[in-house]
């Protein structure tokens, strides 16, 4: 599975509390009110600068706090192909993958915000101009989760999940 896209360059400690606040969360809110105010805080034009198969990348501790899925959902229904960090929160983490939203945990020092980069899950690598960054590589049960749309869209595909 491959990635090719524009990079949205975040720093360190990116908390999900920053990146979907919960100041624009009235009881109502729809995915569109979420997706229209992702980032708002740190980087207002994001949502509208966006395009499918942009990338997300970010130094330590991205999406660390929260519980919330919907955090990973809302990267990935913006069209973000994948996010790529030196480490995560453990829950934003787990969330992401299960909502089929590719995370690599890698060196990110060399890429900058605007940069074009490519990301190869299977080979376990990061293109950004000449230089290559690697990490290890997502196993074949994960890529064809991570295929399917994730951890639910799996199980019905497999037939393991009630419909």
């Amino acid at each position: 599975m491959k990635m090719k896209g524009r990079v949205f360059r975040f720093g360190d400690n990116v908390s999900t509390d920053v990146h979907l606040s919960v100041k624009y969360r009235p009881p109502e809110h729809t995915l569109e009110d979420l997706k229209r105010d992702a980032f708002r805080e740190i980087d207002p034009d994001f949502a509208s600068s966006v395009r499918a198969g942009d990338l997300v990348v970010a130094g330590e501790n991205f999406g660390l706090v929260s519980s919330r899925a919907d955090a990973a959902v809302v990267l990935r229904e913006l069209g973000v192909s994948c996010v790529l960090a030196k480490s995560y929160g453990h829950m934003f983490y787990r969330n992401a993958i299960n909502m089929g939203l590719p995370v690599v945990e890698c060196d990110t020092d060399a890429i900058r915000a605007g940069d074009e980069v490519e990301v190869d899950l299977e080979a376990g690598a990061v293109r950004v101009g000449d230089e290559r960054i690697d990490f290890s590589p997502y196993p074949a049960a994960l890529l064809t989760m991570v295929s399917a749309g994730g951890l639910i869209p799996f199980l019905k595909e497999e037939g393991d999940y009630p419909a």
